[in-house]
């Protein structure tokens, strides 16, 4: 698994937003997370998570973390039958991890006129959350290209990610790439590794961007990836071999 440098570790602990990038539908992207969490646990400095997940589950989600309640009806959720990685088997274990842990959760997927104004509302709600738990660290997870600290042209259009409306002083960003292996996001699909990262040794590991115009601050090389587990089979779109 990963570990934290010191430089790392003070890079850490000076932000007020730690910003996740994921590819969605890997198994492997919630151990990274609970590396996180259980550093800021183990330093006794209190966190709270935000995840990108509709905003509309936060108040039941936090009842059960709470332990108000004993169960989710995650059934109920629209949501849960999404087929793009954001949810799953292991999602939801994560959850129960989380209810030990008596971690906050903050869902903060917003809905948007299109890319651009959803990424400006999620980035409000990060902002917005941190102004009312000042002495908490706010550990945000999402999909890479909200992750990314600068605007970028995708399909011809200019997107402004969450992340660049965040203070640059007070945010650090990862992230996280796979060596090999598979992931599922409206399918099962491999892992197509970059020519720097196959260069790279085996192990799992975090480089630290050298270049300070680059997107992420570190990028976390995992070994390998595998599919999480979807809840809803007949959301699968195709099998790719």
């Amino acid at each position: 698994m990963i570990q934290f440098t010191d430089k790392l570790k003070k890079d850490i602990l000076k932000a007020n937003f730690i910003i996740l990038g994921e590819t969605h539908g890997i198994k492997e992207n919630l151990d990274v997370v609970k590396y996180f969490i259980n550093f800021f646990t183990d330093q006794k400095i209190p966190v709270i998570f935000a995840i990108e997940w509709p905003h509309n589950l936060n108040s039941e989600i936090n009842e059960y973390i709470r332990k108000d309640k004993n169960a989710i009806d995650w059934k109920s959720w629209i949501f849960s039958k999404s087929p793009d990685g954001r949810i799953s088997k292991e999602h939801l274990k994560f959850l129960e991890w989380l209810k030990k842990k008596q971690i906050q959760i903050r869902c903060f997927d917003n809905s948007g006129k299109n890319w651009n104004d959803r990424d400006k509302k999620m980035a409000m709600d990060i902002v917005d959350l941190f102004k009312k738990n000042k002495d908490h660290k706010v550990l945000a997870f999402m999909g890479s290209l909200h992750a990314k600290k600068h605007p970028f042209e995708f399909n011809d259009r200019k997107c402004k990610p969450l992340t660049s409306y965040l203070p640059k002083d007070k945010t650090v960003s990862f992230k996280i790439s796979y060596s090999s292996g598979s992931y599922f996001n409206m399918s099962f699909k491999k892992i197509e590794p970059t020519n720097k990262i196959k260069s790279l040794s085996k192990k799992s590991e975090i480089i630290k961007s050298k270049d300070k115009d680059c997107d992420y601050d570190y990028e976390i090389i995992l070994n390998k990836a595998t599919p999480i587990t979807i809840l809803d089979k007949k959301n699968m779109i195709r099998i790719d071999k």
